[in-house]
């Protein structure tokens, strides 16, 4: 089961749902998946081996380059870490984010705020 799937069973505690996860269970699944998605990414397109990356936030989208290719991809800004302050801003509450850019973020924020996913 995806990490998705996952995490919006976290809280349902229904008989069909099968019970809810414990956060330390969903965090190591989740991180197992991670860690297997981010491999094959590694192993098929050299991700982390690129020469430099670039967010290119008018288009959308991240353009990882490598010797004679680019690799683009659509992107989103969930949201910004400050290593210095050790603070982090969800996008849609940062102002300088474009907002073509935020879009999942504010679909995560209207979950969060659906009643039906309270716990």
């Amino acid at each position: 089961m995806n990490f998705f799937k996952q995490l919006l069973r976290y809280n349902d505690s229904t008989p069909e749902s099968g019970g809810a996860l414990d956060f330390d269970a969903l965090l190591r699944v989740s991180m197992e998946e991670l860690l297997g998605y981010t491999e094959a990414h590694q192993e098929t397109w050299l991700f982390g081996k690129e020469e430099q990356w670039n967010l290119d936030p008018g288009r959308g989208e991240l353009v990882f380059s490598f010797p004679g290719r680019l690799v683009v991809a659509p992107a989103q800004i969930i949201g910004t870490y400050d290593g210095q302050t050790g603070s982090w801003v969800w996008s849609w509450a940062n102002t300088s984010a474009p907002e073509a850019l935020t879009s999942h973020a504010a679909q995560l924020r209207q979950l969060a705020n659906d009643p039906g996913m309270a716990g």
